[in-house]
């Protein structure tokens, strides 16, 4: 089994830390609604409501919602058993909210040119920092800073990200035969007196 990278794992790893949030605050009078593909299929809707707050999953996402224009001529990876290529997880809890965003894609263009043009792009949101490898986020939520992580085994992988606080948009970047795959990934978080 493939080892995801760490901008892929933020959604699979907000979802299941929310739920694990969510069923430790108790299932009393919980509400669940969920929508299936198909007979077999994960669900691509998932909706927890209870006193304590809620969890949204969505495995169909639209693009625009990042706030970045999708690479021309790119195409969203397909869903592969147990991971849908994309992800929308809302997380709500008093005191603490989440929201993350992410679409994986592959363009037949090489890792440079798709990366000159999310430099360009993310420049619109701030000051871009760029990581060869994997870039993390320090501090509390609501107040965090994009640092890079020394990491020598994913020097070909490049992540942009763009923000600080409570919003995040980032970029990962790496070669895939004669060309690459890039996700895309908007990060949010609420703190005791913020709204998402």
């Amino acid at each position: 089994m493939r080892n995801p990278r760490p901008s892929h794992r933020l959604a699979r790893g907000a979802a299941a830390g929310a739920a694990a949030a969510l069923l430790a605050l108790g299932l009393t009078a919980c509400t669940m609604t969920m929508d299936k593909k198909g007979d077999g299929d994960e669900p691509k809707k998932v909706d927890i409501q209870t006193p304590f707050g809620g969890l949204k999953v969505r495995t169909e996402v639209d693009p625009k919602e990042i706030g970045l224009p999708v690479y021309a001529g790119a195409r969203q990876v397909p869903d592969e058993r147990h991971d849908s290529g994309s992800a929308n997880v809302t997380l709500g809890v008093p005191g603490f909210g989440m929201k993350v965003i992410a679409a994986k894609f592959e363009s037949d263009d090489s890792s440079d040119k798709v990366l000159e043009f999310y430099r360009k792009e993310l420049k619109t949101y701030g000051n871009v920092t760029e990581c060869k490898g994997d870039l993390d986020l320090k501090g509390d939520p609501g107040s965090q800073e994009v640092t890079c992580k020394d990491d020598p085994v994913h020097r070909d992988k490049v992540e942009l990200a763009v923000g600080k606080g409570s919003t995040h948009r980032i970029v990962s970047i790496e070669p895939n035969a004669a060309g690459c795959k890039f996700a895309l990934v908007y990060l949010q978080f609420r703190g005791k007196e913020g709204t998402m």
